[in-house]
């Protein structure tokens, strides 16, 4: 059963459109009817789980939200992003590149994480600008499997 829908109201960000949506039930912290944040398509907001985004926060690109993860506020999550867990990203905060936000992991404030970073169980805030490389993308994929099986 899907639990959001889109309000018709849209945005530009980066060259994209994306579209304010509203929840259709009632789950964590959000009720039926409630209007969230913007994403550019149902990709980035997994129907399952309590994760949302909030407020002005926008999701876009082939980023994803998953389980419990939230954006909100100004928060900006694109590219290749994943946040999943119950991870927060919030204030103007930005999650770019094959970053993943992962476990209770939060990234606040201005900071900005991008390239293949993985915050896992960790607080990034303040005006920091974290970037690490992995070579190829699955290589991150299986560095953030080996951290979810710890």
């Amino acid at each position: 059963m899907k639990k959001y829908e889109f309000t018709g109201m849209t945005i530009r960000q980066e060259g994209k459109t994306l579209r304010e949506i509203r929840a259709l039930r009632d789950f964590g912290n959000v009720r039926i009817g409630d209007i969230g944040g913007f994403i550019e398509k149902e990709y980035n907001l997994s129907h399952k789980g309590n994760c949302w985004v909030y407020g002005s926060a926008k999701v876009f690109d082939c980023a994803q939200l998953f389980g419990n993860a939230v954006a909100k506020d100004n928060a900006q999550i694109g590219e290749n992003a994943w946040l999943l867990d119950d991870a927060v990203v919030c204030d103007n905060a930005q999650a770019l590149g094959n970053s993943a936000v992962l476990g209770t992991g939060l990234v606040c404030a201005n900071t900005i994480i991008s390239g293949n970073v993985v915050c896992a169980n960790t607080i990034i805030s303040g005006n920091a600008r974290v970037g690490i490389k992995f070579r190829t993308f699955k290589r991150l994929l299986r560095f953030v499997k080996q951290l979810l099986r710890r």
